[in-house]
């Protein structure tokens, strides 16, 4: 598993393995992924393991989202995922 710091100049640099997909994680945000394919699209995901159960939600491909927004976004679907609401005006009044 490789762990870089996410940038634009970064993730241009990566390359398919051409064998098979090759997952590189952000050391920022850790369950921010980008996956590579072997034909070299780019896309984000989450990847969250939780009670022995793995998540990859697609965020979007590099080319449509910049690293600050899925770095966001990937904290807003880790807090869904684990069931935490940041934002106060989400919670359930009892």
């Amino acid at each position: 598993m490789l762990r870089i710091r996410f940038t634009k100049a970064a993730l241009e640099a990566l390359q398919g393995d051409g064998a098979k997909r090759t997952w590189v994680f952000d050391d920022q945000v850790p369950a921010l992924a980008c996956m590579v394919t072997p034909a070299g699209a780019k896309s984000f995901y989450v990847v969250k393991h939780r009670k022995g159960r793995t998540h990859q939600v697609r965020l979007g491909s590099v080319q449509e989202l910049a690293v600050d927004r899925a770095r966001r976004m990937a904290i807003d679907m880790v807090m869904e995922i684990l069931g935490v609401c940041r934002r106060p005006a989400f919670r359930s009044v009892v």
